[in-house]
């Protein structure tokens, strides 16, 4: 059964497999650039995002020496801007610690900021075909249905025993492309390539509505912040934000909002009135 199943993706894979600009690339730099934009982020939004940062930031020393702001105006629309701010300080810690050369060390890579398991070992395996598998979202739901792996010791144990016997860069991105293509989450088409499942996936939660949640005013607000070189006025935020999606934005919830924002250190306050990017 194993045998079919990687004999069905392979073919599958030879025709389907995408094109990625960060796979065109061993440099570990890009790698984890574009590691950190895909943390909870769709491809098809992190492919421009990636070219236009790599434009302005194109090594660990020219990430390293910009400001905080800088950095934030080049990750507008891609939301999570924690994720900007920790490889800012990645970066810079990079540039310190290790000679501007991102570390090619499981050990080191989780000592960055930013970066936990997964991303220390996609960076491994990417940047030099290491015999690892990162087990991303898609990989996971393709080991559960079709070889009943489901426990993460167990799920991890699995994919490195086949990283070892199979190769790491090229098994991982035929397994990301057939789950993310083919052994989706809703309306699977294994049984296209002749494959069956032996378990099921337990259905995934819908998330909330991202529209005038408080992530989404978060991302507004910063996008505001990003297109102003100075301190934006709140009653100039509320009227920008006020009516957006065509919900009321109460300032009681905008100054939540701004507050979350300064606890994680992407906005600051310019006296009691104004707020402008961290730098």
């Amino acid at each position: 059964m194993r045998q079919k199943f990687f004999s069905s993706v392979e073919r599958w894979w030879r025709i389907h497999r995408r094109d990625l600009p960060w796979r065109r690339t061993p440099d570990p730099y890009r790698i984890l650039v574009s590691e950190v934009m895909l943390q909870q982020t769709q491809v098809a939004r992190v492919v421009p995002a990636y070219r236009v940062f790599l434009k302005r930031f194109s090594s660990v020393r020219q990430l390293a020496a910009a400001d905080q702001a800088a950095v934030l105006r080049c990750w507008v629309g891609l939301g999570y801007n924690r994720r900007a701010r920790a490889l800012h300080r990645a970066a810079r810690m990079i540039a310190s610690e290790h000679g501007g050369r991102v570390p090619l060390s499981l050990e080191t890579l989780r000592g960055l900021p930013g970066v936990g398991e997964y991303t220390a070992r996609a960076v491994l395996v990417f940047a030099k075909d290491a015999p690892l598998l990162p087990l991303d979202t898609n990989i996971r739901r393709v080991f559960i249905r079709h070889f009943g792996q489901r426990t993460p010791r167990d799920l991890q144990i699995f994919a490195d025993g086949l990283a070892r016997r199979r190769g790491g860069r090229n098994l991982a991105q035929m397994l990301m492309d057939f789950g993310a293509l083919v052994c989706t989450s809703r309306n699977p088409r294994c049984a296209a390539l002749g494959l069956s499942h032996v378990a099921e996936v337990l259905a995934v939660p819908r998330q909330k509505p991202f529209v005038n949640s408080d992530r989404f005013y978060r991302g507004r607000v910063v996008a505001i912040l990003s297109g102003s070189r100075r301190a934006v006025p709140i009653a100039t935020m509320q009227r920008r934000l006020d009516k957006t999606e065509g919900e009321t934005l109460r300032s009681s919830r905008l100054r939540r909002v701004l507050r979350a924002l300064q606890r994680d250190a992407i906005i600051e306050f310019s006296g009691v009135s104004s707020v402008r990017l961290a730098t």
